[in-house]
């Protein structure tokens, strides 16, 4: 059980794929890979990534892309494939009136690339967090992103 749990946090974190890890971490720190298994910890302020029991814990900064749930993380992608972000997603429900995942991916940057395995960092696909961000943007249209600044 302990293995499950992040060694400066101590909450479980979410089972991550080793193709997932070494599609993220940044070059410089690859050598300190092993072959896994490893968790991604979700906790906003823990300064811990992904980890595990054999494996020396990697942190955010040590990574390709930020986490979004991670405080302070910028940009936060609602969409790690096509490198859409919060902001945008709620800026293009409020401006254009799309509320379909992939109209606001196609309107933001054409055709929609999709590796989810390699550039999200949960290596899985983001649409029902996506979902969320639309859900929120059409229940609170006047209501500023996060990030954005209010005036």
């Amino acid at each position: 059980m302990s293995d499950l749990l992040c060694p400066h946090c101590r909450q479980q974190g979410e089972p991550v794929q080793i193709t997932t890890v070494k599609a993220l971490v940044l070059e410089e720190f690859r050598h300190l890979l092993t072959d896994g298994p490893y968790r991604l910890c979700q906790t906003p302020d823990c300064g811990i990534g992904y980890y595990g029991p054999a494996a020396p814990a990697l942190h955010p900064y040590q990574l390709k892309a930020p986490l979004h749930f991670k405080t302070g993380a910028h940009p936060r992608y609602a969409c790690y494939c096509n490198k859409v972000t919060e902001d945008e997603v709620f800026h293009t429900v409020r401006e254009k009136g799309l509320v379909q995942m992939q109209a606001i991916i196609r309107s933001l940057r054409g055709e929609a690339q999709s590796d989810c395995r390699h550039k999200n960092p949960l290596g899985r696909c983001c649409s029902e967090r996506f979902h969320e961000i639309i859900d929120r943007a059409k229940v609170h249209p006047d209501k500023p992103a996060k990030g954005d600044k209010a005036g």
